[in-house]
């Protein structure tokens, strides 16, 4: 397995903690970043593999976030059959037992965790919390990929969480939830996106899915937005690793 991420360039200090651990942990990191992103962040990271795209969409997040599908499309031509789509603030525990099981899992189904959120007043190895709002580990083999279509979903923003696991069970894959686990952690910070962003890639989630029965507005972002987890997580706890 390799991991997939997009470092930025800010939070430094966080990110190289999380980059870390999955470079300890065995497991190579590759970064998809603009060419300029790239440059000055291999100084801070000389033991990440960074792939420089074009498939940028600032035109409309305002700002240099890589496109998901970009990072797929590279995945399918890579020699590699297994992959972790992981946000690049995620920090993995060197657990070699975990990876196994989800290595093995991979064999036939999609493997997804949520994180355990800490701060700096509650610590990970004390007070951590299971973070259930959204998804943040995304464990893919190569024969899942050809389900996804292009998109303008990109890390960094919303809904390609929802996206990922959605069109998976849509499309006949078993997805399996990754219980009570102590392996993936999260230091939390204020928000990277904006309610602008989040109902924008919602209002795009509810048109390529035809979920016409949420009305066009924020409320109904978010109602839609609760019936597409509610959905996922009932179709995931039935395979729960």
């Amino acid at each position: 397995m390799i991991a997939i991420t997009s470092i930025a360039p800010n939070h430094v200090s966080d990110q190289q903690k999380a980059i870390k651990s999955w470079l300890d942990a065995g497991i190579k990191v590759y970064s998809f970043n603009s060419h300029k992103e790239a440059e000055l962040l291999f100084k801070d990271y000389k033991d990440v593999h960074f792939v420089e795209t074009y498939r940028t969409l600032e035109h409309i997040y305002g700002k240099p976030v890589v496109s998901i599908s970009a990072m797929i499309d590279w995945c399918k031509m890579s020699f590699y059959d297994k992959f972790i789509f992981v946000n690049s603030d995620i920090e993995i525990d060197n657990d070699s037992k975990i990876l196994t099981r989800i290595s093995k899992e991979l064999d036939k189904n999609l493997v997804l965790a949520n994180r355990l959120e800490y701060s700096e007043k509650n610590p990970k190895d004390k007070t951590a919390k299971y973070y259930y709002d959204g998804i943040d580990v995304f464990c893919l083999n190569k024969i899942h990929l050809h389900v996804y279509n292009q998109s303008m979903f990109a890390m960094g923003q919303c809904f390609w969480d929802y996206w990922i696991p959605f069109t998976a069970q849509k499309s006949g894959f078993d997805v399996t939830l990754l219980r009570n686990h102590k392996a993936f952690y999260h230091k939390e910070h204020p928000l990277q996106y904006s309610t602008d962003n989040w109902h924008k890639t919602g209002r795009y989630f509810r048109i390529d899915n035809s979920l016409y029965q949420f009305e066009d507005t924020t409320r109904g972002i978010g109602d839609m937005s609760k019936f597409v987890f509610n959905n996922i997580y009932r179709q995931m706890i039935k395979k729960e690793l």
